[in-house]
């Protein structure tokens, strides 16, 4: 059911990698300017888009397009088995970085000292590698 599974942050993670994946869509990366280099909702969120005719007789005719909830279909489809790997896969990764963090002390000053937490820096690779 779409209530009781995180669809919505599938689908931005999937949006944000055919982003990324949009720069080298000629196989050449080739950096985006303006607003085609913007990841934002009024790029991938669903949109009506009313058609224009010539025809001053022809009603308007609108149509949804589902750039972002076009993926719901097939979670639905997901088997529990799929979704417990995400799951498995999401916590793995989250427990994996709590480890990472790093405990930095500041600099003495006349006030009280306090402690900064600092991520480690992430370093993907490919299966290749």
């Amino acid at each position: 059911m779409i209530d009781d599974k995180p669809f919505g942050a599938l689908i931005l993670a999937i949006q944000a990698v055919e982003h990324a994946l949009g720069a080298w869509e000629s196989g050449i990366f080739v950096e985006w300017q303006g607003s085609a280099a913007h990841f934002s909702g009024a790029k991938y969120g669903d949109i009506l888009e009313r058609a224009t005719t010539t025809n001053p007789k022809a009603k308007p005719v609108t149509t949804l397009n589902k750039r972002a909830t076009r993926y719901i279909p097939t979670m639905n489809n997901f088997k529990e088995s799929t979704w417990e790997d995400i799951f498995s896969t999401i916590t793995s990764y989250l427990d994996s970085q709590k480890s990472k963090k790093k405990k930095v002390k500041a600099a003495e000053s006349n006030s009280s000292m306090e402690i900064i937490v600092a991520e480690e820096d992430h370093v993907l690779i490919s299966d290749d590698e």
